[in-house]
């Protein structure tokens, strides 16, 4: 009897000890669960703040719209600062302001080819007199460094190879081509640009093209033309001149269209506009979406 009573008492006791080992090991697994269940949730949550919209797409297009003009002016400038010393001159390019610092990039002109090069480096970047800060490399190709530039016909082209200006880095290329006088009297010609653009500040990448048609009246240089971007996302978007875009030779008023309007399209979302005033030198200018006008300012 107490034999039995002894092995009754034993197989209770495994009993309990294997019990108590079950329910441990379910609220372990169910603990593993639980925090792999938050773990997924905050996942989750985390990929879809990260998620770019196409709203955000589109600010940053229209950023880049008015940041690849900057750059196509502030080239000009830099370019007619190195190189007129040596006797390189063109009326279309911009002129306003000094922002080279001859102390911050190395000139080499290879006058012996022809077309002749001039190559700007800037290495691994300065700042230039108007505060931009400027990295890389820009080459110029033009048939002739004295003269030439200015005859009607002359195509001056302009290669980027990393070049940095503020935030932004571009690879690829921009043509300038004078068509010398047209039957206003005024020297009018077209600009074209093919390059890949990134944000420094930012994920965004755009694949650009740019196409103007240029007229110079009064000193006021007027663009009639478009710019396509393609961003990294794949979602194109089309700025089309719908009244001329006008930029002063006045320093302070060369980097800002001070007139004009501009159609804005993405593909899937209603057309929307740019409108960049009456004149005025600011960086100002109105949204407007259906029928509805928005305050902004560019950078």
């Amino acid at each position: 009897m107490c034999l039995n009573l002894v092995a009754i008492m034993k197989h209770f006791f495994i009993t309990v000890v294997n019990r108590r080992k079950l329910i441990k090991n379910i609220m372990k697994k169910t603990s593993i669960l639980f925090v792999l269940a938050i773990a997924a949730a905050f996942g989750l949550q985390s990929c879809q703040k990260e998620k770019v919209t196409k709203t955000d797409s589109k600010q940053t297009s229209t950023q880049v719209f008015n940041k690849t003009n900057v750059a196509i002016t502030k080239v000009q400038r830099i370019v007619n600062s190195a190189l007129s010393p040596m006797g390189f001159n063109l009326p279309m390019m911009r002129t306003a302001g000094d922002p080279f610092d001859s102390l911050c990039a190395t000139v080499s002109i290879d006058s012996s080819s022809s077309p002749f090069v001039a190559t700007i480096d800037f290495g691994s970047g300065c700042y230039q007199p108007d505060g931009s800060f400027i990295a890389g490399v820009l080459i110029v190709k033009s048939p002739n460094l004295n003269g030439g530039p200015e005859q009607s016909g002359t195509t001056i082209t302009f290669e980027f190879q990393n070049l940095v200006i503020d935030t932004t880095r571009i690879n690829g290329g921009f043509e300038l081509k004078n068509l010398g006088i047209n039957g206003s009297g005024n020297v009018y010609g077209k600009y074209d640009l093919i390059a890949f653009i990134e944000s420094l500040s930012s994920p965004s990448s755009y694949n650009v093209t740019l196409h103007y048609d240029l007229e110079i009246v009064n000193s006021l240089h007027q663009f009639d033309g478009f710019i396509t971007t393609v961003d990294n996302l794949g979602i194109t978007t089309n700025h089309v001149v719908e009244e001329i875009l006008v930029q002063g030779e006045a320093q302070g008023c060369e980097n800002v269209f001070t007139d004009g309007l501009v159609k804005v399209s993405v593909t899937g979302d209603p057309d929307y506009f740019i409108d960049y005033g009456n004149g005025r030198c600011d960086k100002d200018a109105m949204e407007i979406r259906g029928g509805v006008s928005t305050p902004i300012t560019l950078d």
